[in-house]
């Protein structure tokens, strides 16, 4: 996931913010080889956020484009949502190369615009063409760290998409504080591990306060009742410890950890500017034995408790991506990179 990262930050300049004007999103567009990519590098570089699938892709697979959609297509989806989100956000200009070859990519390419349009940028089109015959001569010499935009078109437009849908819900720029469930926005809260949360007694006070009625119904009335309660406290423990991402805290429920608050919000504040990429040292699920409800009672059982029971309720709201990549590309193309 650092890799994951730093992949993300090597897109982004201090001159692709749009300062006093719209943001611009330019696509370049045109067939195989019309020189997309030649007009891209000369007048659209540092002031704009690349979003690239195969430039992502390249970075990810060491500069090879081998496997190209069958190899890291999930890392390569959530990095290039992840650039693009992150670019949306912050209202930077943005620039991608398309090929726009069909109906289908038609129509989805129009609700990309349209729907940037919306969140207030300026769409600028720039279409390259050039002869047949000149585009034959480019693609038999094409650079082997050059993946074509054909290949790439449709895994851009499904990134814009998902982009805009998460960006109306509002899912970009607030979630909910998984201790007490109020709402945290961006870029505010705190990012912390599951060993820093189950680990802390007043975390387990604060999950019997809002768990109290249906403990109570168990014969369980009190905090010291659920210390007292095996059954119980193993059922609870196994759920919350199973958490393998980050936990998002509000700055009420911050406090009840002991932690560094200024770190944890450090944390926070680039797993916002990532969008999910990012993953605190230490995230994972943990063993029984790292739960402590204040009483040293637990068991000090050290193999990880099972993933299955893990807890679902008000947590996790951050993997919308998750979802949307097992959908096939935005216009239905299932292409993928064929040896030159």
């Amino acid at each position: 996931m650092a890799q994951h990262v730093a992949t993300v930050d090597q897109y982004f300049t201090d001159e692709s913010l749009a300062r006093d004007s719209k943001p611009k999103a330019t696509f370049v567009v045109g067939q195989l080889c019309a020189g997309k990519t030649t007009y891209r590098k000369k007048h659209c570089v540092r002031d704009f956020v690349l979003v690239d699938a195969g430039d992502v892709y390249m970075k990810l697979n060491n500069g090879s484009w081998a496997d190209f959609g069958k190899n890291m297509v999930s890392e390569m989806k959530q990095v290039c949502f992840a650039i693009a989100a992150r670019a949306v956000m912050q209202q930077r200009n943005i620039v991608c190369e398309l090929v726009v070859d069909s109906e289908d990519v038609v129509k989805v390419f129009q609700a990309v615009q349209d729907g940037l349009t919306e969140l207030g940028y300026s769409i600028s089109i720039v279409d390259i063409d050039c002869d047949l015959e000149t585009a034959k001569k480019r693609n038999a010499t094409r650079q082997t760290d050059n993946i074509s935009s054909y290949y790439t078109t449709g895994y851009v437009l499904k990134t814009f998409i998902d982009v805009m849908r998460v960006k109306k819900c509002g899912e970009l720029e607030s979630g909910v504080c998984d201790v007490c469930g109020t709402r945290v926005r961006n870029p505010e809260g705190h990012l912390l591990t599951t060993r820093q949360v189950v680990g802390c007694p007043g975390y387990w006070e604060k999950v019997y306060g809002q768990q109290r009625e249906s403990l109570q119904l168990r014969g369980v009335s009190s905090f010291e009742d659920l210390k007292k309660n095996p059954e119980v406290r193993t059922e609870l423990a196994e759920r919350f410890a199973t958490e393998t991402t980050p936990w998002m805290v509000c700055g009420s429920c911050i406090s009840t950890f002991p932690v560094d608050a200024g770190a944890t919000h450090l944390h926070a504040k680039r797993w916002w500017e990532c969008v999910a990429v990012y993953d605190l040292p230490g995230v994972g699920a943990v063993p029984l034995s790292a739960v402590d409800m204040g009483d040293g009672l637990l068991s000090a059982e050290t193999k990880p408790v099972a993933s299955g029971t893990a807890h679902k309720t008000q947590r996790r709201w951050w993997e919308f991506w998750k979802n949307s990549n097992k959908h096939r590309h935005a216009d239905g193309d299932t292409r993928t990179q064929e040896p030159k």
